[in-house]
């Protein structure tokens, strides 16, 4: 992509955390297991980023979360450092390579859901999860 945001190192970032305040980053790593929470609904989510040296950052995001969205996967979440917490406005989450064989390419995807919006549909807002 043309964005000049390049993914950081997280240990990179939490050593000098103070450093980016209010900047934008985008980081890659993996959601912790046990660190999901929901603050006052599901539309304000916090959770933690690990890299492979250990290195944690406390992310918080406020929309949908996306439909792959596990603890122990791969994730990349971009944002504005905030009071040391990566405010996120926009969370990739990738599916585990293990399911590749079954897995789409984007475009495949995106032909997929054209073809069948059925599957796609947002549940009733007052369903119960």
């Amino acid at each position: 992509s043309t964005d000049a945001r390049f993914a950081m190192q997280i240990s990179d970032l939490a050593k000098q955390l103070d450093k980016y305040e209010g900047k934008s980053i985008r980081i890659q790593g993996v959601i912790v297991p046990g660190s999901v929470y929901a603050e006052k609904n599901e539309f304000d989510i916090y959770f933690d980023l690990i890299d492979e040296d250990g290195a944690k950052i406390r992310v918080h995001y406020t929309k949908h979360l996306p439909d792959p969205f596990k603890e122990g996967r791969s994730a990349i979440a971009e944002g504005i450092i905030t009071k040391g917490v990566v405010e996120c406005s926009a969370l990739t989450v990738k599916c585990p390579s293990k399911y590749k064989k079954s897995d789409l390419s984007e475009e495949d995807y995106d032909r997929y859901k054209e073809d069948n919006p059925e599957h796609f549909k947002d549940p009733p807002k007052d369903a119960p999860n």
